[in-house]
């Protein structure tokens, strides 16, 4: 995970044949995802793209997003299992009280039962 770096949408696969893909947002900031003009595309071998988006709306739990110059299925194809990416002082903005699971890397993890340091963030996972 690169600090200076925010994933905010997993790019999943190909929707229709006109070049748009299903995402699935990894932002808690609201409207992220459909106000989002510009960001980076990662791809599973490392290198990343800018991609600029122009058009953006929900689709049942995920969101379906269309990418300027994408415009057909073999296009939108070479997203898969993309990451979409904006810079770390692009991330958006939380109501008081909340906080960014990202600023959660690297916080130690104390056992309150014994005060002992169990290790330290270092990811998470999800699951429904």
């Amino acid at each position: 995970m690169n600090p200076e770096r925010v994933v905010i949408a997993e790019i999943v696969r190909p929707w229709g044949r006109r070049g748009a893909v299903i995402v699935k947002c990894q932002s808690d900031v609201p409207g992220r995802l459909e106000h989002l003009q510009n960001a980076q595309a990662q791809f599973p071998d490392g290198s990343s793209i800018p991609i600029e988006i122009t058009e953006a709306r929900p689709h049942k739990s995920d969101w379906i997003l269309k990418f300027l110059g994408t415009d057909s299925i073999h296009d939108a194809d070479a997203f898969r299992q993309a990451d979409l990416w904006v810079p770390l002082r692009e991330r958006g903005t939380l109501p008081e009280g909340d906080l960014f699971r990202s600023d959660l890397m690297g916080c130690q993890v104390i056992d309150t039962r014994t005060g002992n340091c169990a290790g330290t963030v270092q990811g998470w996972q999800e699951y429904g």
